[in-house]
């Protein structure tokens, strides 16, 4: 459901930022292209944070590896980092929230796409720390099973963390 109602909404908002552009009178966006200087970098960092994560839930399915907090927690770092480039990109515009309709949608699209990574970011980061506790409890030898889904839900990037007392 919360896939579904995420999908949904940033649709919407690429739709109204398409609608808004055919409507514009003049050039779209308003000044010309935006420069990639940032934009380019920051989604390269995006899709390879996407493919550690994957990386780090197929060498946990696959037996390889117990740990999966160090790799959450390097995805993490790596979405901190984008919403830190995303902040640098938002100060170098030469326009603010309220000044067009154009500022508006762009502002609104990237502030909740900074958002969705922040929220997924803490996810990832509360199941490293729960699938680290449910490690040490598990060499304590008690017995219980955990089944933690970290913040990856999105294009079937889910980490499943499960641990059982042998």
């Amino acid at each position: 459901c919360l896939l579904a109602t995420e999908g949904i909404l940033f649709a919407y908002l690429i739709f109204s930022y398409a609608y808004l552009g055919v409507q514009a009178p003049g050039g779209w966006p308003p000044g010309g292209a935006p420069a990639i200087r940032l934009a380019l970098p920051n989604t390269i960092l995006l899709i390879a944070s996407s493919i550690v994560l994957e990386f780090g839930h197929w060498r946990y399915r696959s037996g390889t590896d117990n740990s999966a907090a160090p790799i959450l927690g390097i995805t993490a770092v790596m979405g901190a980092l984008f919403i830190w480039i995303q902040l640098m990109e938002w100060g170098n515009k030469s326009f603010g929230l309220g000044d067009s309709s154009y500022s508006s949608i762009y502002f609104t699209l990237t502030g909740l796409h900074g958002l969705h990574v922040t929220g997924y970011g803490k996810l990832l980061r509360i199941a490293g720390d729960r699938r680290d506790g449910m490690a040490a409890r598990d060499k304590l030898g008690q017995n219980f099973a955990a089944d933690v889904s970290g913040g990856a839900d999105q294009c079937d990037l889910h980490v499943s963390l499960r641990a059982s007392a042998v």
